[in-house]
């Protein structure tokens, strides 16, 4: 077996090869000349910044490094150091027969800042590929959330217009008219301080009733909307509750179904009673309130006393006004 000695370069007390005199340096604080050929000696050669490379080949010389830095760096600090290997991220300078510290793959590049190393781990920038990727992802997205939109944006419309029908069905008898109330409808501000649908029913082209979207604000909790019913003649012909805040079980009882104190309503107009007795009959009214829910009560009294006088005095202006698309939304 061939032995080492003798070869040029060989040193008795290590038997590694060391360095080259004129390749030498002076020596690093904190690290022994020993240390420095061990390690030395250790690590196949390889061109990278901050290893010299001016002596023989199969050398990697250590000494040029800011070994201070690498020994008080928490990560290095906590990597595998096999063969008592001070620079654990140099490992990739070890023969390829080796398998190498995964861990070392994250300090394999380093850069020098000011006085201590950096890793030089990056975030690769999004390619081309990655960019149309993302906007055919964005791309389809949309159309999707379109589609769906566009799909439910009429089945809402069709559901809300059925919703009118029915209530205008339930203050309007349907053998009053042949046309389509909910079709046939303007915006009146008409004293809730905001305009809101007015639907004219027609017989033969003849108008013969309106139902009139009041907005009760006096109500125990918030406003109270309702639906009013009125002839061509100016009689109530029904009242329903559409919206309210009442509080369940005491206030919300002027709309249970079925609405018997709402019927106290049908067949009165602005004569009868006359202007001053639409009130309740604790204020001087005609009207009895529900027990428990006298606020509510004259609240509900006072839209319907509204939608009385405003029919009164608005009639003509009513019937005769173009039918406004935006109403039948």
């Amino acid at each position: 077996m061939a032995h080492a000695r003798g070869r040029p370069g060989w040193s008795p007390h290590h038997g590694y090869p060391r360095l080259a005199a004129g390749s030498q340096h002076p020596p690093v604080a904190g690290v022994s000349p020993v240390q420095r050929r061990r390690h030395a000696g250790r690590l196949l050669h390889c061109d990278r910044p901050r290893l010299v490379t001016h002596h023989s080949p199969g050398q990697a010389d250590l000494r040029c490094r800011d070994w201070h830095t690498h020994l008080r760096d928490p990560h290095l600090r906590q990597l595998c150091r096999r063969r008592r290997l001070c620079g654990t991220a140099d490992e990739c300078h070890r023969s390829p027969a080796r398998a190498l510290d995964p861990a070392t793959s994250l300090w394999a590049g380093r850069v020098n800042s000011g006085s201590r190393e950096e890793p030089l781990i990056r975030h690769r920038a999004a390619g081309p590929r990655n960019l149309a990727a993302l906007a055919v992802v964005l791309l389809l997205a949309v159309i999707l959330i379109g589609g769906s939109w566009q799909s439910t944006r009429q089945r809402i419309a069709d559901n809300a217009a059925r919703q009118i029908v029915a209530q205008i069905s339930l203050v309007l008898p349907g053998t009053l008219y042949d046309n389509e109330p909910n079709k046939d409808t303007v915006l009146k501000d008409t004293g809730g301080g905001q305009p809101l649908p007015i639907y004219r029913a027609r017989r033969n082209g003849s108008p013969v009733a309106a139902v009139l979207t009041v907005s009760a604000p006096d109500g125990y909790v918030g406003p109270i909307r309702l639906l009013v019913g009125i002839a061509a003649d100016g009689r109530v012909l029904g009242v329903l509750i559409t919206a309210h805040q009442e509080t369940p079980g005491i206030g919300a009882a002027i709309a249970t179904e079925p609405p018997t104190w709402l019927t106290g309503f049908t067949g009165r107009s602005l004569t009868d009673p006359p202007a001053a007795r639409w009130n309740l009959r604790t204020d001087g009214g005609d009207f009895d309130a529900i027990a428990g829910a006298t606020v509510s009560s004259r609240a509900t009294v006072a839209g319907v006393s509204t939608a009385v006088h405003y029919f009164a005095t608005h009639r003509d202006e009513i019937f005769s006004t173009p039918s406004s698309p935006a109403a039948t939304r």
